[in-house]
């Protein structure tokens, strides 16, 4: 009998087709059996253990983030300090005054600043209707005058630092949106 394939043509015997059924074949045991799944069950309940003790701490810092945006930010304003004002303490200000005031146009105009040039972040801020010009200038400002510290190694001096670190005081306590206690306090 001969069948047809598209690519061979086989011979089948009626003797090809018939097999003895083969003996069964023993396995050797060994105690890797046993200890290998016993070790997976206990990482998987040690992953489980560390897992829920994680997520109480995730809850406590979800509850950190109910926080208004604003808040966080005028407490991280009021813990910048000016220093001796070397360079590399004055760079370092500025990095964190930038990075504050960052953080609060992510979370309160919905804007990915820190991912952002200054350029985009100012073009992308004069889209929210909400801010005066007055408001966008001084943002646009003490971002300009950060950039100069931190990329041209400009050094502008405790004076000016201080009236940027006001100024950014000004913005955040303007810009806000209000929270529920402040729009139950009005009522």
């Amino acid at each position: 009998m001969y069948t047809i394939s598209p690519f061979l043509i086989l011979a089948v015997t009626p003797a090809d087709e018939i097999r003895g059924i083969k003996s069964l074949e023993h396995f050797a045991y060994s105690p890797l059996i046993y200890i290998i799944p016993a070790i997976i069950i206990l990482l998987s309940i040690i992953a489980l253990f560390f897992f829920y003790k994680k997520r109480g701490k995730m809850e406590e810092f979800e509850k950190q983030l109910s926080i208004p945006a604003y808040k966080i930010a005028l407490h991280a304003l009021e813990k910048l300090k000016i220093g001796k004002f070397d360079y590399p303490e004055e760079r370092s200000f500025h990095f964190s005054l930038s990075e504050i005031l960052r953080f609060y146009i992510e979370e309160e105009f919905g804007i990915f600043a820190s991912d952002m040039t200054t350029e985009e972040v100012l073009l992308n801020i004069l889209k929210v209707n909400q801010l005066t010009g007055k408001q966008v200038e001084i943002l646009s400002d003490i971002l300009i005058k950060d950039d100069k510290v931190k990329f041209a190694k400009l050094s502008l001096g405790p004076q000016i630092a201080e009236a940027m670190l006001l100024s950014a005081k000004e913005f955040v306590k303007e810009t806000h949106k209000p929270d529920v206690e402040e729009v139950n306090e009005v009522r």
